[in-house]
């Protein structure tokens, strides 16, 4: 065994699955054009993913839906940064030239399928090859396993969960803050439009953890982390008031 750098790409892939609550996929599709230099006076921000943001999610029927969840300002200038790298850039035009190879050789299936690659678009993710992440969904469950296996031998202890898990360590974490703010039933009603959950019960498995007392320590740092989910909790609040009342 040996210990080997973890490139950055998938450190920041982890980290916005972390703080923004997204699946792997919806991750690893996403675009310059939802990136955004953030006012970092503002703690955190809203984030639109799915079909009408042009970036791929799942759902049970297939479906691309969209929906909007909220992510650090502190991430996206980290998302914002890597985009002004060389070595993004250069990734980029990797992908541009993969592209043109596969329209000059016909290989349509690369751009038309579900899934498909639209080569308008500038993915954030790419690997040196240029291939899109989204493509390569084994290889982020590599990386992630190679993560567990390394905080293992550190810590002397096995280490459970795969990247999805970081959508319940996101919700409970919101879950919790959200208590100091509004009542259980609303929390858990925010929680799950963040998720994109269309049924509420899916939502309270993620958040079995959370039926544990926190300790004080814990809850400290999830206000520390997401101290700024306030500062967006009215408009979410009447988004969920307006879809009550056109049910």
């Amino acid at each position: 065994k040996k210990i080997a750098r973890l490139a950055g790409e998938y450190c920041l892939l982890f980290l916005v699955a972390r703080y923004a609550g997204l699946r792997k996929e919806e991750a690893a599709s996403l675009h310059c054009g939802q990136v955004v230099k953030p006012d970092l006076k503002k703690t955190m921000l809203r984030l639109g993913v799915g079909d009408e943001y042009g970036s791929l999610t799942k759902t049970k029927d297939g479906t691309n839906k969209s929906r909007k969840t909220i992510i650090p300002s502190a991430t996206m200038q980290l998302m914002h940064d890597y985009t002004r790298t060389t070595r993004y850039q250069k990734r980029l035009e990797n992908f541009k030239a993969l592209c043109k190879a596969k329209r000059e050789s016909g290989e349509d299936a690369f751009f038309d399928s579900v899934d498909g690659v639209d080569e308008n678009k500038e993915y954030l993710f790419i690997s040196n090859s240029g291939i899109p992440f989204f493509l390569k969904l084994h290889e982020l469950n590599n990386r992630w396993n190679e993560v567990r296996h390394t905080v293992g031998e550190i810590l002397g202890q096995e280490v459970q969960g795969t990247i999805h898990n970081l959508r319940s360590t996101f919700a409970v974490a919101i879950f919790r803050a959200l208590l100091r703010k509004v009542t259980a039933d609303t929390a858990l009603a925010l929680v799950s439009d963040l998720l994109g959950h269309e049924d509420i019960t899916t939502t309270m498995l993620y958040l079995k953890i959370a039926q544990n007392d926190p300790t004080g320590d814990e809850i400290y740092e999830d206000i520390l982390d997401f101290v700024g989910v306030f500062d967006v909790l009215d408009e979410l609040e009447d988004k969920l008031t307006h879809q009550e009342r056109s049910a």
